[in-house]
């Protein structure tokens, strides 16, 4: 399985390449295959947002399967990537941890079981994160927005940020009421859990291409 790799130079792109040579996977920086001369099974993001007009055509030209694992792109970049989804495969998540489907789940019930009750969200990341809030944190508030709007009970929930020295990514959300209140943390100890859940991603994408 080969894997073109934009931000492989990043944080986040120097450990998805340790994470591949783990499962003996190769993951090559586009910069060295700047010609498109080299096979390519999957393309994997962990740039920025500017880079998404470049990946968009890498994909374009090697017919390749996109894992997107971009956060901060504004609504003309997102309408970009629903557009190229509907010719090429594309995983785009704002979180790539194994728990934060289950966290949202969690949340989901109780603002259905609790809908009127007060809610706000509080997510701290280290201080040079760029995008405030964060995609997680902005994704978090959709979810419960919608859940609250099946329920007749519609509103803005409101987001908190806190950028701080370099303090894992955490995302908790406190519903409260009279007299009590549930919070609940999604914390990232490690940012490998985002780098295997895009593997994943990529090993799905390439096993759906295949099967096709």
């Amino acid at each position: 399985m080969n894997i073109t790799l934009f931000g492989a130079d990043g944080r986040m792109g120097r450990i998805f390449r340790e994470i591949a040579e783990e499962h003996n996977i190769l993951a090559v920086d586009k910069d060295s295959i700047i010609d498109y001369s080299m096979d390519c099974d999957v393309a994997v993001d962990f740039s920025v947002p500017e880079a998404l007009d470049q990946v968009l055509h890498y994909c374009k030209v090697k017919k390749c399967p996109l894992v997107h694992a971009v956060t901060g792109l504004d609504s003309d970049q997102m309408g970009k990537l629903i557009e190229h989804s509907k010719t090429l495969p594309v995983v785009h998540k704002q979180n790539f941890g194994q728990g934060y489907e289950s966290f949202c789940c969690c949340l989901r019930q109780i603002a259905t079981a609790l809908p009127t009750w007060d809610c706000v969200i509080l997510e701290t990341h280290k201080r040079n994160k760029r995008d405030k809030p964060s995609g997680t944190a902005l994704e978090i508030k959709k979810q419960i927005e919608n859940t609250l709007a099946l329920s007749g009970h519609g509103r803005p929930i409101e987001v908190l940020s806190q950028r701080l020295g370099q303090l894992s990514g955490t995302h908790a959300v406190t519903f409260a009421h009279e007299g009590e209140s549930i919070t609940l943390k999604y914390q990232t100890e490690n940012p490998s859990a985002f780098a295997e859940g895009a593997l994943g991603c990529a090993v799905l994408l390439l096993n759906h291409k295949t099967a096709d």
